[in-house]
């Protein structure tokens, strides 16, 4: 019985082209990348291309891409890792009430810990207000997190906008957003929207489960939330999955 598939929010089919890759490098390029010998090189190379393509898709340099096992993971890692790399400077976080609960129960979490998290609403159009953003920086505020596009609604947010207020304003805050429903079906770029961190998803964009990435801005530094053999400077350790 054919169907018509109507859920890409949630997922999407693998695309022929990425099922192709995957294959290859299971079966021909398949050694570890951190392996001195030449299938070890040969994934290496593999995984350097893969690289230079997410960065370019995002206006960023190689050197700031790291691979993770997904969005859920990247958006941890940026939440995480900024906030407790900077809890010295501050412990004051905000957020938006219309987060993928991957930030929102990573955002519990931090204030468990004893971050004190706002959360702004958005107006009666789906839309997160600049003007509330501006309002609830603080001395104290070391990050601002707000999703690129809602996964519910599909409404874009003012990221860019939110970025210039946050520079304007004179505050240290980092900006982080979670564009894993909007890479690739809306122009996407890191130097456009003026953020710090930005999280990705494979399988949003007919690629692979499993597979994401997080964008770090040069000069940013993250505490470590999983500890291993030092893959990906040692924010997502783990030998690379390919």
């Amino acid at each position: 019985m054919n169907h018509i598939y109507l859920d890409n929010a949630a997922t999407t089919s693998v695309c022929p082209e990425a099922v192709a890759a995957a294959v290859d490098a299971m079966t021909k390029t398949y050694g570890n990348p951190s392996s001195l010998h030449k299938l070890g090189f040969a994934a290496e190379r593999l995984l350097q291309q893969a690289r230079e393509i997410l960065a370019d898709a995002l206006s960023a340099r190689p050197d700031e891409i790291y691979f993770t096992p997904g969005g859920t993971y990247s958006i941890n890692m940026a939440l995480l890792g900024a906030a407790r790399a900077r809890k010295n400077k501050g412990k004051h976080i905000i957020s938006t009430e219309i987060e993928h609960d991957a930030a929102q129960n990573t955002l519990n979490q931090l204030a468990a810990e004893g971050f004190t998290v706002t959360k702004i609403a958005p107006d009666e159009n789906g839309r997160i207000p600049v003007s509330a953003v501006r309002d609830a920086l603080r001395d104290d505020t070391i990050l601002v997190s707000v999703m690129l596009a809602n996964n519910v609604t599909g409404r874009l947010q003012p990221v860019a906008e939110i970025a210039d207020a946050i520079q304007s304003a004179g505050s240290q805050a980092l900006l982080h957003t979670d564009a894993v429903q909007a890479f690739l079906k809306v122009p996407v770029s890191v130097t456009e929207l003026g953020v710090d961190l930005l999280s990705v998803s494979s399988h949003k964009i007919h690629g692979p489960k499993g597979a994401g990435a997080l964008y770090v801005k040069k000069g940013v530094r993250l505490a470590p939330i999983v500890f291993g053999g030092g893959q990906e400077k040692g924010l997502a350790p783990g030998t690379e999955g390919m």
